[in-house]
């Protein structure tokens, strides 16, 4: 097997996605924010974005994803790279989602499960279909985010993830309570 190295930038952009993921977003957007200015770093930029959706600035998010998307489609022209575009189109959605752009943003989450529901199980599609259950929902389509949400539910259970499991677990919880099942 080879070995593959990780350039300083890379790590940033790393650490900055860990912080994220523990709801760090202004230590991450403040770790990768001299990051920015690279004309060729998109991974920064998809870092910045995710932070800036959940610290409430969804038109700065919008632009800073895109802007990563489209330096990431430059260089990755082959199609094969699905899994890495999927990281800015996340953040494209959950920022037009918060700009109140729910069709848009709903269809982008459609696109995206769509393209990944043959190709994998588990974390990608059970986030997507978690996403795309919440842009149902804020549309008053109860029934379709429920069975967004039960998807999502058994591609988590698939892979046992308990962190991912739990979020999901909770989104349905609140989505079957809305839709009177429970």
């Amino acid at each position: 097997a080879g070995r593959t190295t990780s350039s300083p930038r890379d790590l940033i952009a790393m650490r900055g996605s860990l912080l994220n993921s523990i709801a760090r977003f202004t230590d991450a957007l403040d770790l990768v924010r001299p990051l920015l200015d690279d004309e060729d770093d998109s991974t920064a930029g998809a870092v910045a974005a995710s932070s800036l959706t959940y610290l409430g600035q969804p038109d700065e998010a919008l632009r800073l994803a895109s802007r990563a998307r489209a330096l990431a489609v430059r260089r990755w022209e082959d199609s094969a790279q699905v899994f890495d575009l999927m990281t800015y189109d996340l953040s494209i959605t959950l920022a037009r989602y918060d700009r109140g752009e729910l069709v848009l943003g709903t269809e982008l989450a459609q696109g995206l499960y769509d393209e990944l529901a043959g190709r994998a199980t588990g974390p990608a599609t059970g986030g997507i279909g978690t996403l795309l259950a919440h842009g149902w929902m804020e549309q008053g389509r109860v029934r379709t985010a429920l069975t967004c949400i039960q998807r999502a539910m058994a591609d988590y259970k698939a892979l046992e993830v308990s962190m991912w499991w739990r979020m999901g677990l909770s989104r349905l919880v609140a989505i079957a309570a809305q839709a009177g099942s429970l």
